[in-house]
């Protein structure tokens, strides 16, 4: 009987575990202050140049692991203007699309609009954070 609870036990607290154990989310997060300095990790970045380098963090994330990021997130430091805000999502955007240029030359040779339906949509499935629209 005692040798029944343990084995119970056992097997109880090992598959609570398995089921916590799931895989933690990559996300790259860009942080944008009121006084409208936007910092990517260590970097300080504008909206012109946030494109090129949001699109090398997810190609080289790419190149190094065959994985992109999960999601992308914009958290912002104090009251940052709308325009501020607008600006930044579209540079994030860009740089969206810088990768999946890149991506899909390299995978396919062709452009992600020249691609049938087929590859498109397994691109869409595996590569999300190319395909993200809210980034709050």
């Amino acid at each position: 009987m005692l040798r029944l609870l343990l084995l119970t036990a056992i097997f109880c607290t090992g598959h609570a575990a398995h089921s916590t154990n799931l895989p933690p989310v990559k996300s790259i997060t860009i942080i944008v202050d009121a006084r409208q300095g936007i910092f990517i990790g260590r970097d300080t970045v504008d909206t012109e140049t946030l494109p090129a380098i949001l699109a090398e963090r997810l190609w080289k994330s790419y190149l190094g692991t065959g994985k992109m990021y999960d999601r992308i997130k914009v958290v912002t430091r104090g009251e940052v203007l709308m325009g501020t805000r607008g600006s930044v999502f579209d540079a994030i955007q860009q740089g969206q699309q810088q990768a999946l240029k890149k991506l899909c030359l390299q995978l396919h040779k062709k452009l992600f609009e020249e691609l049938n339906p087929s590859q498109q949509q397994r691109i869409r499935q595996k590569y999300k954070v190319l395909f993200q629209e809210t980034f709050i």
